[in-house]
């Protein structure tokens, strides 16, 4: 048998550059989806645990929804370095414009 011939460095920088943008596609995708399970799981409610648990008249601290949202905020970075990235954020102008007079 024979050994494949190793990938050209074009193909192995497109390989790194396919990956790069997945994981840069999946960090930005974490935000939502934990955002819209702390909805979904504040919204179905605790069950009669939580209820029996929580004190009288307050609301429990504990629970899926609150780890949910702070999952969100923690992956946040990666939508706040994609807008930052964006062109016309922090005055880089996406069009060029002609110097004025």
């Amino acid at each position: 048998m024979s050994a494949a011939a190793p990938a050209a460095g074009g193909e192995r920088e497109s390989g790194r550059g396919a990956i790069s943008r997945l994981a840069a596609g999946l960090a930005l995708a974490a935000t939502p989806a934990f955002a819209a399970m702390a909805v979904f799981t504040a919204l179905a409610g605790e069950g009669p645990m939580q209820a029996m648990c929580a004190p009288h008249g307050l609301p429990a601290l504990g629970g899926m929804a609150p780890m949910y949202a702070l999952m969100s905020a923690f992956h946040l970075g990666a939508w706040l370095r994609f807008v930052a990235d964006r062109p016309g954020f922090r005055g880089q102008d996406a069009t060029p414009h002609p110097p004025s007079r």
